[in-house]
């Protein structure tokens, strides 16, 4: 009985110390890329390792994220979009995803998925006033005054005394009357 003990509170200890290492090493890594991608700029090379974080904690989405920025700082648009849209499925509290994922959008020209996953954004997170935005530039992009001008207005309501709304809102009512006359 003594031996069986000691056997299981071994084989216990061998393998809770061999998946602390493997968390260590993901964490070390995670923070290897991210200084990578700032200063060497080796994206490639970030998506090797990120792929190989993910092999050894597939649960661990912030590589999902650091994959989709790299491949999108490399033009791979569509692998960088498959890691932004399955990061947000599995958690939508991260906003630099949204951004990210609004951005290549935007810069695509795909107008109207940009528009739904601005207004997801908004749904997770209503008081983040950077989606606000994003949707205000989604209806400039399409010179969309009109609707531009309704929603500003809607968030003019929401906030009255906001300089940087009644900015915008002056701005758009000056577009329009110009294009009336």
């Amino acid at each position: 009985m003594k031996k069986i003990f000691v056997f299981v509170f071994l084989t216990y200890m061998f393998y809770g110390t061999l998946f602390a290492q493997k968390r260590i090493d993901t964490d070390s890594l995670l923070t290897v890329i991210i200084k990578d991608m700032q200063k060497d700029k080796n994206y490639e090379k970030n998506i090797q390792r990120a792929l190989l974080a993910k092999k050894i904690a597939p649960n661990y989405l912030d590589y999902y994220l650091l994959l989709g920025h790299n491949h999108d700082l490399l033009n791979h648009k569509d692998s960088a979009r498959f890691y932004y849209q399955y990061y947000i499925e599995k958690t939508a509290s991260n906003k630099d995803a949204f951004i990210y994922l609004i951005n290549l959008e935007l810069t695509k020209e795909n107008y109207e998925v940009a528009e739904k996953i601005i207004d997801q954004a908004i749904l997770q997170h209503p008081e983040d006033r950077i989606f606000q935005k994003k949707k205000i530039a989604l209806y400039q992009l399409q010179k969309e005054y009109k609707k531009e001008y309704k929603y500003v207005k809607t968030l003019k309501e929401r906030y009255p005394n906001d300089d940087e709304i009644n900015q915008v809102l002056f701005t758009i009512q000056s577009k329009i009357n110009a294009d009336i006359v």
